[in-house]
This record gives C-alpha cells, structure tokens and sequence, in this order.
C-alpha cells in the first residue's frame, strides 16, 4: 500500500482481481479516494504488482508485464496510462528508496539493462544502471533484498541473503557505500540460524528493523530492534513472533506481522511503540493471518493482510481502523515560532525562526515518515533545498536544545 500525497488516493498493489462488485476492472492495482475504489486502466493482464512509489511526478510500479514487445517487470502511471520501462530488472523489484534525483530498488534480480548486478540497482528518470557491479557463478535465485532506508545519508538495504556473504561480502543487513554492498554487523553472519529482514524505517533518529531473528539465536532482540549507527538495541523487550511491516504515525512507531505479545503485553498481530512502551490492540483475527502492510489515509490506519474477517466481521483482505489513534508525544511549550517560506515550494523553502538564538535540528519527512534531509543549526534562517523532491506534500520537526518541538507541513509544487 501506498500513499499518494499529490492526488491524496491510497494506491494497493497485489494479487487481486476485481470485476464485479462495481464493474470495475482492478487486476494487481486499486486506487481509493476515500469514498470509493478505482481502476488504473491497467491493460496489463498479469495479476502480481508489488512494489510502488512515486518518483519525477509519476508512479514506478514493480509486476510481471508479458506484452508481444517482450518481458518488462517496471512501469510507471502517468495518472491517466501505463508505460513499460525498457531494461528493466529480470525478476521482482520489492522496494525503493529515493534520494539527490535517484531512485533505488532492490530485490530477488541479477540483472538491470546491460548490468548484472544482485539485488540493487537504481534509476535516474532515464537510465536503469546496477549498482553492484558482479560476474560470479551465483544468480539471484533463491535470495531476496526486502526493504531499503536511508539512515544518516547512508543507504540500507534489509532481506535474506545470508548464504551470499562469500560473493558479495554482505549478509542480510548490509550497507551500500561506493559501489560496494557490505554486512553491517556480524550478528546477522555465522550464528548458525535462519533469520531474515522484512522492513526497516527511521523512528526518531534511529533506524528500526523488523522479521525473524531472535535472541535465542544471538541476536539482541526478538524479531524487531533498533540500529543507531553503532550498534543495536532492544525495542522493549519485541515481540513473540515474525514482523512483517513497519510505519512511522504522528511520532509512534506501527508494527504488524504475526505475533500475539508486544513486550509483557498480550496484543493481536498490531502494536504501537511510542519510543518507551508498547500499545496493543485486542481485535480478533482468524488463525494463521497475517498483517502484511500498514499504511495511513487521512489518519485512519489502513492494514493488508490474508484475513477475511476482523472480530466477527467479514473484511477481505484490507480493513480501516475506526478508532482513534494515539496522538503525538506532548512536547515542552517551545518558546521559538516558525514561519515556513514560500508554502507551496518549488526550489527551496525557507525555515524562519523568532525567539532565542539556540542550536535546533531541523528534519523534513516524507508522507511515509522516511527523514529526506537533516541539519543541526543556530541561525535564525535555514534554507532547505527541495528541486529534486516530488511534488507533495511533506513533514518537518524542529527540536531546539531544551528539548522543545516544532511539528508541521508544507508542499512541494514544481
């Protein structure tokens, strides 16, 4: 699931498809407006979409496009029509990540264009290049790159790879740093058990990684820890089983898989971290279900999964939350103001400050809470430069040094 900030629709990626209920053809791709779901005109007859973000004003999607011109696995939506794109990876893109006008995938492919390269490549808008450059006798069969994050200016990429850390020289979380992908810290190398990464997002200031692994097995923690550049932490004792799918809310941190406590609490397949505890939820799910995705509309938490039925009633496969979600943390009363110029932005957007001269850390989130730039400064202007962001809408947080914040939005208008 997926976000859009400039048309303010939910886009969903899958496996479904959908002709009757409102005569509405939706095969592997939905578009909700709030009110009611739409197609994308997709003429493409292969049902498996997965990954989607939008970059350069369009929307890139992952799936398996079989057309008479041949195999392309990208696409991009205009809003009104699908575009191949040529050279595209030879098997399943399952995340992005963007960043300075380039977009990264990775995946379970070895090949991107004329480039073999495992697991990751990226995209400027007009050329598909690999990014691990890689001529061994391994493919990609059987290995899967899951998710991406930029974390202090550094690119992560989280999945199951393991077995690969002869050829590539990574294992399972690893970094990519001039050309090279490399393992970031040896718990994910050699202790003998099967563990794998299946999301990691940034939540105040320090990079979050959910899926399998355990402290039984060596590791810190249970299914889900916290990275701060350094080394890993506990998030509040995890969870007790596999998480699936991380998202970032109004300062709290959502957490979905397949797991029935959240620290010392009983919960059902959902909990929130709010940085110190944990929140559960007490809604019933059928057996064996699983919470694929989380994503935010308007407020309202969105969840994907196999179920078909929440608490004894029946919902297929994705369902709103209809209470209400905790709020932000309360911060102290700042004694600074802000005034964001110009709003809408098109180069760059001005931070203004009146109050107490004082070092403050400036970040600007995406909609998906994904920190896009970060400075640290006493000056009583800071300029922000947002040309290569795509137009929507975005998040900034301003933490001066006693602890006060400033919280709001502008929008990106090219």
């Amino acid at each position: 699931m997926y976000y859009d900030s400039l048309t303010s629709e939910l886009i969903v990626t899958g496996t479904f498809r959908e002709d009757a209920a409102n005569c509405t053809s939706m095969t592997g791709c939905a578009r909700w407006n709030g009110i009611k779901w739409d197609s994308t005109e997709n003429f493409y007859t292969d049902l498996h979409k997965f990954a989607l973000t939008r970059f350069n004003g369009t929307l890139v999607m992952d799936g398996a496009y079989y057309l008479p011109a041949g195999y392309y696995q990208l696409a991009t939506w205009s809003g009104s029509s699908w575009d191949t794109l040529p050279n595209s990876p030879n098997s399943l893109v399952t995340c992005f990540a963007e960043k300075n006008g380039e977009l990264f995938m990775a995946g379970c492919f070895d090949r991107l264009g004329n480039d073999s390269t495992l697991l990751l490549g990226k995209y400027d808008g007009q050329t598909l290049t690999g990014c691990v450059p890689y001529e061994g006798s391994n493919n990609a069969f059987g290995y899967r790159a899951t998710c991406l994050a930029f974390y202090h200016d550094t690119l992560y990429m989280g999945g199951d790879f393991t077995s690969m850390a002869n050829p590539l020289g990574a294992s399972d979380f690893a970094r990519y740093v001039n050309g090279i992908l490399d393992t970031v810290h040896p718990e994910f190398i050699g202790n003998g058990a099967a563990s794998y990464i299946e999301d990691m997002v940034v939540f105040r200031d320090e990079l979050y990684i959910g899926g399998y692994f355990r402290k039984q097995d060596g590791f810190t923690g249970d299914y889900i820890m916290k990275w701060d550049g350094h080394q890993f932490s506990e998030v509040g004792a995890g969870v007790n089983g596999r998480v699936n799918t991380l998202a970032v809310h109004n300062d709290r941190l959502y957490v979905g898989g397949y797991f029935t406590q959240a620290g010392d609490s009983a919960t059902s397949l959902l909990a929130i971290w709010d940085g110190i505890s944990w929140q559960t939820f007490n809604d019933t799910f059928p057996l064996n279900t699983i919470i694929r995705d989380i994503a935010f509309y308007n407020d309202s938490m969105i969840i994907s999964g196999n179920f078909k039925w929440i608490s004894g009633d029946t919902v297929n496969h994705i369902a709103k939350y209809n209470h209400a979600l905790p709020t932000g943390i309360q911060s102290p009363v700042s004694n600074f103001s802000t005034i964001i110029f110009p709003n809408p932005a098109s180069n760059v957007v001005e931070f203004r400050f009146d109050g107490t001269r004082q070092e403050r850390e400036l970040m600007v989130y995406d909609a998906m809470g994904r920190v896009l730039w970060r400075n640290e400064s006493n000056e009583d202007v800071v300029s922000v430069p947002v040309g290569d962001f795509a137009n929507g809408l975005y998040l900034y947080s301003v933490v001066d040094s006693e602890g006060s914040v400033k919280q709001g939005k502008f929008i990106v208008s090219h």
